[in-house]
């Protein structure tokens, strides 16, 4: 019986957790207003109108926060379930 067959559940689930995060926050910063003249606004005209006309930026500037650090601790999850591994058949195969 293989003991790693049904593993790497909780690192499927986090990561796709944090894509529908990443993906729903960038969804809510989006301005569906067309900008006219855009090359003349400035980085904070530009930024603060961006803030008003997205559906709700905070949220969604937190949403993308929350799924990139669920998609690093996926990735140090994933090394150390790797590191364990090699380290297990290492010592018991030496």
């Amino acid at each position: 019986m293989n003991k790693f067959k049904n593993g790497y559940i909780l690192e499927k689930v986090l990561f796709a957790v944090s894509l529908l995060f990443v993906g729903t926050g960038y969804f809510l910063m989006i301005n569906f207003v067309p900008i006219q003249d855009i090359n003349l606004l400035s980085d904070e005209e530009l930024l603060e109108l961006a803030k008003e006309l997205a559906i709700n930026y905070p949220v969604g500037e937190k949403l993308v926060l929350y799924g990139k650090i669920g998609i690093v601790i996926t990735i140090i999850l994933l090394a150390c379930r790797f590191l364990t591994y090699i380290y297990f058949f290492k010592i018991r195969y030496k």
